[in-house]
C-alpha cells in the first residue's frame, strides 16, 4: 500500500512538472535606457609608444629617453639640463594627447574612399602597382 502511495505522488508531481515545461512560463522584467550623454569615437587606435618622436625630437629629449628606456642609465650624466626634470614631466612634454588621437570620421571615411578608388584604378588599369601606407606622428 505504502509503495502505492509513493508511486501515484511521484506520477502526480512528474506529471505536473511536464505540464508546467509545456506552458513555456516566462518572466522577463526588461527596462532598456538610452544614455544620449556619452560620446564614443567611431574608431580607436591605441598607440603602443609611450611618447611622440617628433615631440621629444624638438624638445631635445630624444637620446635623454632612449637612454632611460633601454637601460643605459649610466648615460645620463651627459645631460645635466635634465637633471631635475620627472617622468610626469617627460609625459606631459612628449606623450600623446587625446587631440592628437581622435581622428575625425570624415577624415577615416575619405581616406577609405581615396583606397577604394585607387583599387579600382589599379583594376582597371591592370597594372601591378603596391600601396604601403606608413603612419608617423
Amino acid at each position: 500500500m505504502m509503495f502505492l502511495t509513493c508511486a501515484a505522488l511521484m506520477a502526480y508531481q512528474v506529471i505536473d512538472r511536464i505540464f508546467y515545461y509545456v506552458d513555456w512560463p516566462v518572466t522577463v522584467d526588461l527596462r532598456i535606457n538610452y544614455n544620449n550623454s556619452l560620446s564614443f569615437p567611431a574608431l580607436t587606435i591605441c598607440n603602443q609608444n609611450a611618447f611622440k618622436t617628433t615631440a621629444t625630437a624638438k624638445n631635445n629629449q630624444y637620446e635623454l629617453l632612449e637612454d632611460i628606456f633601454s637601460g643605459n642609465l649610466s648615460k645620463l650624466t651627459k645631460y645635466p639640463e635634465w637633471k631635475n626634470i620627472t617622468l610626469r614631466q617627460l609625459n606631459l612634454d612628449n606623450g600623446h594627447r587625446k587631440e592628437d588621437m581622435i581622428i575625425n570620421v570624415m577624415t577615416i571615411v575619405l581616406l577609405l574612399v581615396a583606397y577604394v578608388a585607387f583599387k579600382f584604378l589599379i583594376c582597371v588599369l591592370d597594372k601591378d602597382i603596391h600601396l604601403e601606407l606608413q603612419f608617423v606622428d
